[in-house]
């Protein structure tokens, strides 16, 4: 059997994607379909001390702007392991008036059109209770976990590689930038009939969020913020939802605790 380290390995999207016949979230053309768009954070750590949304609420196709203080919580078990996190901690959004990091969603606006969403969420203003940045390794944790915790037996590198059943040797080189972005910035809910939802969302986060949401296990792995918040907006309307980050908002999110 061919041992698949160091070996090539075919995507079956690649020519699709390479010439532009791949389908994408954003093409789909869905009946009734809000658009939303989200509200970060400024600031962390910190609390929430208020959301101004009355300035929104009067922008022409507005449905409604969701926040901590009218959301209800998602019917899914959030005790998925996230190594990331101390030992029981999780995030959900729109749970508690908590700020945990820069450019968490704050709020969420929906509305009949794209550009009525995007210009709704740049007039809420959004005041915090600001708290000390926790940014010291050796300062007691909250839970008085460590961050990082290995055996007695767990030796060293030069110890436990050759006794390795498999090893692969080789040399790479990372640039100092980077300029990937995901294909998409969009995550999108269909709601249909007796409160299905299909999701729609980028092939990078689908075992995730699909062992995740069917599952429903503590041991499931966490989804992606994006994909919790298009399934609140669309379970809290009752009609499919499309959510489209900024390329700020993705970068931001991509490091998102889960």
């Amino acid at each position: 059997m061919a041992l698949p380290i160091g070996a090539n390995t075919c995507r079956i999207d690649n020519r699709p994607d390479v010439v532009g016949n791949a389908n994408e979230t954003t093409e789909l053309d869905i009946l009734g379909l809000a658009h939303a768009s989200l509200v970060c954070a400024t600031t962390a750590p910190g609390r929430i001390a208020e959301i101004d949304a009355s300035d929104a609420l009067r922008v022409k196709g507005i449905v409604s702007v969701l926040t901590h203080q009218n959301s209800s919580p998602l019917p899914f078990d959030h005790r998925s392991v996230d190594e990331t996190l101390s030992p029981g901690a999780s995030y959900s959004p729109f749970s508690t008036d908590e700020v945990r990091f820069h450019g968490q969603p704050v709020a969420l606006v929906l509305a009949n059109t794209p550009t009525a969403a995007r210009l709704a969420a740049s007039l809420i203003r959004v005041e915090y209770h600001e708290q000390d940045d926790l940014n010291d390794v050796d300062l007691p944790r909250a839970r008085s976990t460590p961050l990082l915790s290995a055996p007695e037996s767990a030796g060293t590198p030069g110890q436990t590689i050759p006794m390795a059943t498999i090893a692969h040797r080789a040399r790479g080189h990372h640039p100092s930038t980077t300029r990937h972005n995901s294909r998409e910035l969009t995550s999108t809910a269909i709601f249909e009939e007796h409160g299905k939802i299909s999701l729609y969302d980028d092939t990078g986060a689908m075992q995730s969020w699909h062992r995740y949401l069917h599952s429903r296990l503590a041991s499931g792995l966490p989804p992606p913020v994006l994909v919790m918040l298009t399934v609140l907006a669309a379970l809290t309307l009752q009609r499919s939802v499309r959510i489209m980050l900024t390329h700020q908002q993705m970068n931001d999110l991509a490091c998102a605790p889960a």
